[in-house]
């Protein structure tokens, strides 16, 4: 097997397609920084604007983080800022020769932070051989808030859940989506983790997480049982955890318990810190 070293510096370097494959729970987001998109062996992967770090001339590829910079509404990422803060996200990164249409995974690394600019996100990737051995990894500083939205306990994010309230009647629904016209006019992924309430056929009140809002529509986390078309809902807006949001929005800044920024140095990034 031609190894990735072999590839890059073969008559073909010019004709090689970077694919990326990001992955949220059960789900893979395709997609490619090739102009128009790419299909190999018939699975599509779409176009977007992504772009990545580069590789130093001699680096153990094993041991680097990987930078990768999109905008700020590729779907992968909005779908993470709207997930719970213990969702992971992973990106392989693999590499094909055009010429003999051959995948050649180079990279695999799971998200450990990421920044926002002006019309641009940049994640950063660590690679698992690196992250593994690192028994406090999951104490680093992330700019998400780890409060439970319309929590009450200890743990919630004294947001009042009332005050968010959306009465909203049905227009269509399946078994786990419903579009409501309550919702026209709004952006895509505001309700996004965000609640879903109604009283069912048998008086039992509800609930359900919204997994995802595009349009007027918005899909849960469960079946709906007892909901018809009659049946009035309860919708609230989601939050992405993020500190703007917190303080515009919701207007609960007192509450957040997100970092802005990560320190340069700690005792688990591979640095001394003395």
């Amino acid at each position: 097997m031609t190894d990735f070293h072999t590839k890059k510096t073969s008559e073909y370097e010019s004709d090689v397609v970077e694919l990326f494959e990001f992955s949220l729970g059960t789900t893979t987001h395709k997609y490619t920084s090739y102009p128009g998109g790419y299909i190999h062996q018939g699975v599509e992967y779409k176009h977007h604007n992504l772009g990545r770090g580069g590789d130093r001339d001699g680096a153990n590829l094993e041991k680097m983080e990987l930078p990768v910079y999109c905008d700020p509404d590729f779907v992968p990422i909005q779908r993470y800022f709207h997930s719970p803060p213990s969702a992971h996200m992973t990106l392989t990164l693999y590499e094909v020769e055009r010429s003999v249409d051959e995948k050649l995974q180079r990279r695999f690394a799971t998200l450990s932070g990421f920044t926002k600019e002006e019309g641009r996100v940049t994640m950063v990737f660590e690679p698992h051989s690196t992250s593994l051995r690192r028994t406090g990894l999951s104490q680093t500083f992330s700019p998400l808030c780890v409060n439970r939205l319309y929590e009450e306990d200890v743990l919630g994010c004294g947001v009042i859940k009332a005050n968010f309230a959306v009465p909203a009647t049905v227009e269509s629904f399946t078994d786990y989506s419903l579009v409501t016209n309550a919702l026209e006019g709004v952006e895509d992924h505001v309700y996004g983790g965000g609640l879903l309430e109604y009283e069912a056929e048998d008086g039992i009140l509800e609930s359900r997480t919204i997994i995802s809002q595009v349009g007027t529509k918005i899909s849960v986390s469960m079946r709906l049982y007892g909901l018809d078309a009659t049946t009035p809902i309860t919708i609230y807006r989601g939050c992405d955890r993020l500190r703007e949001t917190c303080e515009k929005e919701f207007k609960a800044i007192e509450f957040f318990q997100g970092h802005d920024t990560s320190p340069d140095t700690g005792p688990f990034d591979g640095q001394p810190i003395f």
